[in-house]
């Protein structure tokens, strides 16, 4: 008798819980947000916008395309050069440089010290400005160290702790470059450039005399080449090509890094129409596409419209990849969809692709969901391939087991494994047990399994380092 009750309450519940999902699954479909296919492509639309995309430059996708996104995405050549900072933070942490403050002897300069007292005590931005220039005004080399003690509170990217240590640059050489060894903020490279802008051939021939790395002193050609370009340019932007064009030909590692620096300087001094001008005067190939990027970023946000027309007139030749990228992210910045839509109707090529790839990185960390639903309307074919690459890319991060997953679509064998290798790293940090399940339930190579064990073998080994130090 009881087995018989038992067996009519559960089959009461059962009835209750079927009831129970149907409502919410009918309730969903009310409320729960779904695609606007008003905006976005069914997948009958994509295949019919497709049909006439079928030449070999769009299916026939090449080993090169999908070779360089087999590892973890970094910031474009363009993006690490906009930073000053990068080399001083990248050189602290990797090598054994003593940065703490030396006690070094500065001379007293009454008149220096009266000057460095009103700019500090200006109580509003005109009347510093007037403090600060004063103080410019009566720079000279002799009482250089004494007037950098009055900008020495100052953070190492404000204007006015630039422009001293440029001009001082300017007029006391390699003695002022050098006295940043002895300061514990990152310096040399303004000092550097702004002797480089008044005298470009002894600062040249300085730097040639460096030596090319340096792991004891910042004195080295790895560390200083970004102050000797900023300055050259400044002078003479054809020198600075020249300079540019030398390191491509010895395939020098900074080489882009350069070109985007020198870039920079031009658009500061020109503004980015007259420099977008210049950069398509260049001859084709690596320095165009770097300048041409760079352009893009500052174009970008001043005249949007004008930068797009401006790549889209370009995106069709061999070295426009990284202009089409810079402009993918400068738009998703502020439009994702937007940034898509725009790269969906340009020439099927590796360049939309990169472009995809970038856009979709924004939106896999910022709207996955919305990303994740306008994927599953598109067809299989290249552009999703690499859109599913940078979607997994920012996905990773904050959810590491969907984009294992995601990953799995991927149809290129390559790119697919190396998305779900990337993708398996994350996974491991946030999850090793069921990291481990999902690596032994996928059909991975042993290569790519053996990748994921010594990295997180790693990672374990450095945590237990950590730990002990503390």
């Amino acid at each position: 008798m009881r087995s018989s009750k038992h067996q009519k309450g559960s089959s009461n519940f059962l009835a209750i819980t079927i009831f129970v999902l149907l409502g919410i699954l009918l309730l969903g479909r009310m409320f729960l947000p779904v695609p606007d296919l008003s905006e976005s492509r069914t997948s009958k639309q994509l295949a019919e916008k497709k049909a006439d995309e079928t030449s070999p430059e769009f299916w026939d996708v090449p080993e090169s395309d999908y070779a360089e996104f087999y590892d973890e995405p970094k910031p474009s050549i363009v993006e690490e050069a906009l930073n000053w900072k990068q080399d001083y933070d990248e050189l602290v942490g990797e090598r054994s440089v003593d940065v703490s403050p030396k006690a070094v002897q500065v001379p007293v300069n009454s008149l220096v010290a009266e000057l460095g007292q009103r700019f500090k005590s200006a109580e509003d931005p005109d009347s510093r400005k007037i403090a600060f220039q004063a103080m410019m005004s009566a720079l000279t080399r002799e009482n250089a160290r004494s007037m950098r003690e009055q900008v020495s509170h100052l953070h190492h990217e404000s204007p006015e702790f630039k422009e001293f240590h440029y001009r001082w640059g300017k007029i006391g050489g390699s003695d002022a470059v050098m006295y940043g060894q002895q300061t514990k903020k990152p310096d040399m490279l303004i000092t550097l450039a702004g002797w480089a802008s008044a005298e470009p051939d002894a600062a040249t021939d300085w730097f040639s005399n460096l030596p090319k790395h340096d792991k004891r002193s910042y004195a080295n050609q790895g560390y200083m080449m970004r102050g000797l370009v900023h300055g050259l340019t400044d002078n003479d932007p054809s020198r600075a090509l020249d300079f540019v064009q030398a390191l491509h030909e010895t395939n020098h590692h900074q080489k882009g890094h350069m070109v985007a620096v020198m870039t920079g300087r031009i658009v500061h001094a020109k503004g980015p129409e007259a420099t977008a001008a210049w950069a398509d005067s260049l001859p084709e190939g690596p320095v165009r596409a770097v300048a041409r990027a760079r352009v893009v970023w500052d174009l970008g946000k001043q005249d949007h419209g004008a930068a797009a027309a401006w790549v889209e007139g370009f995106s069709h030749e061999p070295d426009a990849p990284l202009g089409v990228e810079a402009m993918a992210k400068v738009w998703a910045q502020n439009d994702i969809a937007g940034s898509v839509h725009w790269l969906e109707t340009l020439e099927p090529g590796y360049a939309r692709r990169k472009g995809l790839s970038a856009a979709y990185g924004y939106w896999g960390a910022l709207e996955p969901e919305s990303a994740g639903l306008y994927l599953n309307q598109q067809v299989n074919t290249p552009d999703r391939d690499f859109a599913i690459n940078g979607f997994i890319s920012g996905l990773a991060h904050k959810d590491p087991e969907t984009a294992v997953m995601w990953a799995e679509e991927i149809t290129e064998k390559g790119l697919r494994e190396a998305a779900m290798v990337r993708a398996g790293h994350h996974f491991f940090r946030r999850n090793e047990e069921a990291a481990k399940d999902w690596m032994q339930g996928t059909p991975l190579s042993d290569k790519a399994m053996k990748q994921l064990v010594d990295a997180n073998n790693h990672r374990k080994a450095h945590q237990h380092r950590h730990h002990q130090r503390k």
